[in-house]
């Protein structure tokens, strides 16, 4: 069902039939892109690469150089803009920088969180193939450990998360 078939049954339907106000077609905006100042790590840039990405949103680019200079965002955007790659990015070219760094990210849901790790484990090494940290930056290999850490984890994975994780990511709940 298309966008228009969708309204069309809504339209249709009695107890939503006075509730449209209006409907408009609005043209598709161009994207709008821009390199970030500095440049990104030439390990994220190969993982980008291999999705695809060879140019970053300038909302991305900025959120990104905010981020690295330790300022505060908040990311409203429309869904599939690409929103993780603006702390995602500056988070493991932290981690290639300080083998110690650890980050919490915390999401409303458990499904978010878990969706969130899959998105994160794109940018890690194979691990058959994961060396030290410090040739990771030379063969741009990325290695962290990142789980979530909710009312699902078992309790001998809580730990070796919270020991040992480099992003732990979680709910208010935990």
């Amino acid at each position: 069902m298309n966008a228009k078939e969708f309204l069309d049954l809504v339209r249709g339907t009695r107890f939503f039939e006075d509730q449209v106000v209006s409907v408009q077609d609005l043209p598709e905006r161009p994207p709008v892109h821009q390199d970030v100042d500095g440049g990104v790590h030439d390990a994220v840039r190969a993982v980008l690469d291999g999705l695809g990405i060879d140019k970053l949103y300038s909302h991305q680019a900025t959120a990104i150089g905010h981020v690295r200079n330790g300022r505060n965002i908040v990311i409203v955007t429309g869904t599939a803009s690409g929103k993780t790659l603006c702390y995602t990015i500056p988070v493991v070219e932290m981690l290639l920088a300080d083998r110690s760094a650890t980050m919490l990210f915390i999401y409303p849901t458990k499904a978010l969180a878990q969706d969130q790790l899959r998105g994160l484990q794109v940018f890690q090494a194979s691990p058959s193939d994961l060396r030290s940290l410090d040739s990771a930056r030379d063969d741009g290999e990325i290695e962290f450990m990142a789980g979530t850490y909710d009312g699902d984890t078992p309790q001998n994975l809580r730990r070796k998360i919270r020991d040992g994780g480099n992003i732990i990511l979680t709910n208010p709940d935990m």
